[in-house]
């Protein structure tokens, strides 16, 4: 596991919407802001979801 525990935080949420956005489409789009300071690995986290 390359996650920490806020990027698995992130990731979990992300996660549980698409299952609920696969068995219904009607969902709005999700929102996640993810902003800390440089070195905490933001990058590495929103390259993970957006792969």
């Amino acid at each position: 596991d390359t996650l920490n525990i806020k990027q698995r935080i992130i990731f979990d949420i992300f996660v549980s919407y698409y299952k609920a956005y696969l068995y219904s489409k009607d969902l709005a789009p999700i929102l996640l802001q993810v902003d800390s300071y440089s070195g905490t690995s933001k990058s590495y986290i929103i390259y993970l979801l957006s792969a």
